[in-house]
């Protein structure tokens, strides 16, 4: 039964040509998408797949624009995008979460910050967050052990 499918799988590819299937987007993720290509391109080689990194915004122009077939995000397509990219092409954006991103955080020795808390971190990383210098964080530290 496999036998036959991937005979009429090599047949139908050999009679419409080779598909390419463009891929772009996150640079966090294109390790990943590289290792997907290569397994999808084993299993039909009579495809190719193009894939690009730039960034998740840029797989996204590249979705609503009609540029690319697949998006890499490491984030959620914001409404307005999804939107966007469902009109211009007559097709619903379906998004799957492959993977979880992590983050990290070391501080040199020499800086007197001993300890940080996650409201911290996001008030450094976040995308609302108000500290972009150490000496803030220091300081509201040694308010608060004052206070």
């Amino acid at each position: 039964m496999k036998m036959a499918h991937r005979w009429t799988a090599a047949c139908l590819a050999m009679a419409i040509g080779p598909i390419e299937i463009k891929v772009k987007g996150s640079d966090t993720m294109v390790n990943l998408a590289a290792s997907w290509a290569g397994k999808y391109h084993r299993k039909n080689p009579l495809d190719n797949v193009s894939l690009k990194g730039g960034g998740s915004g840029t797989g996204i122009k590249a979705l609503i624009d009609g540029t690319t077939d697949i998006a890499n995000c490491s984030r959620k397509m914001k409404p307005t995008e999804k939107a966007k990219a469902e009109a211009n092409s007559g097709k619903k954006v379906k998004e799957f979460v492959v993977g979880k991103d992590a983050l990290a955080i070391y501080v040199h020795q020499d800086n007197p910050l001993e300890v940080i808390s996650l409201e911290e971190l996001a008030e450094i990383y976040g995308e609302h967050g108000t500290i972009t210098k150490w000496s803030q964080l220091i300081d509201q530290q040694a308010a608060g052990d004052a206070g």
